[in-house]
């Protein structure tokens, strides 16, 4: 009675049959292939062979886009082929040898060639974890050519990345692809610069934060230090500007750190003095956080103690005001000589974090010290800088260092390293 059943029953009708997820993938399956084999017939791949001028023609690609629909289907296929009046007789016999050779393993159909291009990086561009999975597929399934993907039909669905990956986008939420955040650089203005990151590490060596530092963009090795480039930044007094253009990347990096798993509790951004003195800086802060929608305690702002070599009432107030707004501030760079000082009080300067130098924290009698125990009741995070192996580690969070950077840490790497190295890991 079963076979009764499918007695007459259209492709459309078996199609409809199918599994949602199988249906999906069938159509996915059907506009790849149909971009592919349209490069095909456009560029005359294998148009000076009888197949290819045979298969590849303008008018069998409504043929290629019904072989990826139907090559899901397992019922009798030249009974419902017959019946269908879609396609002339010559094409009818063409699908269902792809069809069925495809089925079977054989792929030697220019169509079955395509059609195994277009279902496999539907499969695999639906199951990766990545932001880009488009293409990294296209990357991983390079290693099946010459062997399992003929080479001139590969480079066919290379060239149609961009077509291709107009697809993939207007069905990205059915796939495992981690969400991309677009890149800040895009979406603003071009400038030759950029943040790298390091991270900050716990006592059991775990990244709990990353602190961001400024980079400017060399023709030999876009590796510029802010340092190098200071001069000309002063002169020009654009300082304020880079910064504010960095508060907004750092935001950015927050989001895209949390859409691709990259584990971190806050984002360090080093800033120079004249923007910390800006007038309104809470406010100003607070409209960046807003726009990009990032909670003001996941950007913590890096002062240099080398920058602070006098009081500042504008900063002393700025920081209150930013405090109450949620914004924290980190003081780096902190040697036993500045600590001594007592220029910088949790008072008029309520840092959230005093990152000093591992010499200074290796100094057993810093715990004597009344400014250090001042910080310290605070409830300030101590941090260390230059820890360079794990001896200095292991001394300078006896000494009450809650987390650590330097090279044993880890060395600055750009946004796009570290997001790959983690979508690798997950």
């Amino acid at each position: 009675m079963a076979d009764e059943g499918k007695t007459g029953r259209t492709l459309e009708q078996a199609f409809a049959g199918l599994a949602r997820e199988v249906q999906d993938h069938c159509e996915r399956t059907a506009r790849y292939g149909e971009i592919i084999f349209t490069y095909a017939v456009e560029n005359g791949i294998y148009r000076d062979t009888a197949q290819g001028a045979r298969e590849l023609a303008e008018e069998n690609i409504p043929l290629m886009a019904a072989a990826g629909r139907y090559h899901h289907i397992e019922e009798p296929l030249e009974e419902m082929l017959a019946g269908d009046k879609r396609f002339k007789a010559a094409q009818r016999k063409l699908l269902l040898t792809t069809l069925t050779k495809y089925q079977s393993g054989e792929y030697n159909r220019h169509l079955g060639c395509i059609l195994a291009l277009a279902s496999d990086l539907d499969k695999l561009v639906m199951e990766l974890v990545s932001e880009h999975p488009l293409e990294d597929a296209l990357k991983e399934m390079k290693r099946g050519v010459p062997e399992k993907y003929d080479p001139e039909f590969y480079r066919a669905m290379r060239s149609s990345k961009a077509k291709l990956g107009r697809v993939f986008e207007s069905v990205r939420e059915q796939s495992r692809a981690v969400p991309a955040a677009e890149p800040l650089i895009k979406r603003r203005v071009t400038r030759p610069m950029e943040l790298v990151y390091r991270p900050v590490c716990e006592a059991q060596g775990e990244t709990y934060a990353w602190e961001a530092s400024m980079r400017f963009r060399n023709v030999k090795d876009n590796t510029l230090p802010y340092e190098e480039v200071k001069h000309i930044i002063t002169r020009q007094g654009i300082g304020a500007d880079i910064c504010e253009y960095f508060c907004y990347e750092a935001c950015d990096t927050v989001r895209r750190f949390e859409a691709c798993g990259v584990g971190s509790k806050w984002i360090g951004l080093e800033v120079l003095p004249v923007f910390y003195n800006r007038k309104k800086l809470a406010g100003l802060l607070q409209e960046v956080f807003a726009a990009e929608e990032v909670a003001p305690e996941k950007v913590r702002l890096m002062i240099s103690a080398r920058g602070l070599k006098k009081l500042s009432k504008a900063l002393a107030e700025n920081m209150k005001e930013c405090v109450k707004a949620g914004i924290s501030f980190v003081l780096t760079d902190v040697t036993r000589e500045y600590l001594e000082t007592g220029l910088i009080n949790g008072e008029d300067y309520p840092f959230a974090a005093i990152r000093f130098t591992s010499e200074c924290l290796m100094d057993h009698t810093l715990q004597e010290s009344v400014h250090y125990q001042h910080w310290i009741s605070r409830g300030a995070e101590i941090l260390a800088d230059e820890v360079e192996n794990k001896s200095v580690a292991d001394m300078v969070l006896e000494n009450g260092a809650v987390g650590y950077t330097g090279i044993f840490a880890g060395i600055y790497e750009r946004e796009d390293d570290i997001v790959q190295s983690a979508l690798r890991k997950g």
